[in-house]
């Protein structure tokens, strides 16, 4: 996929653009990326497509290191808390979902750009998920081989 500046909106204080897509077994659905402008030049849009163009020419080590990255997570975090998870949300936990069963856990939200950074690490993950709604799940690329995995606010 060729990403072009055409594709990206200049919406008040921030850059969007949705794009149609399968991320992380989901079927095409449209993605939506955003970035919020810092000087609001024209060397924003070029970077924004930049970084949404590095995501797509890398989205199957991308999600590779996501799923790798949000097991960790569940299996540490997650599932430790899974009766106070079911007293208080009434969810009940997997204690060893497959990929595919974890990742229909998330719901994918927003991809978010932070145009300070460069491509490898400007790209964050909000997700919806089971085990906290009120909340969700942020994912935050920190290189090619590292991401955070925590509460919404990693994402940003």
């Amino acid at each position: 996929m060729i990403i072009t500046e055409n594709l990206i909106l200049d919406e008040d204080d921030f850059l969007a653009s949705e794009i149609q897509s399968s991320f992380l077994y989901d079927d095409i659905k449209t993605i939506r990326f955003e970035a919020e402008k810092i000087t609001g030049d024209a060397d924003e849009i070029t970077r924004m497509k930049d970084d949404i163009q590095y995501f797509f020419d890398h989205i199957e080590s991308i999600e590779k290191l996501i799923l790798s990255y949000t097991k960790k997570y569940y299996r540490e975090k997650i599932l430790p808390k899974k009766d106070q998870y079911k007293s208080t949300f009434s969810i009940t936990l997997h204690e060893h979902p497959g990929d595919e069963n974890l990742m229909a856990m998330l719901s994918l939200n927003c991809i978010y750009v932070d145009l300070e950074k460069s491509a490898e690490s400007s790209l964050g993950f909000s997700f919806n998920c089971d085990w906290d709604p009120e909340h969700g799940v942020g994912i935050k690329l920190i290189s090619e081989n590292e991401c955070n995995v925590g509460g919404a606010d990693i994402a940003f």
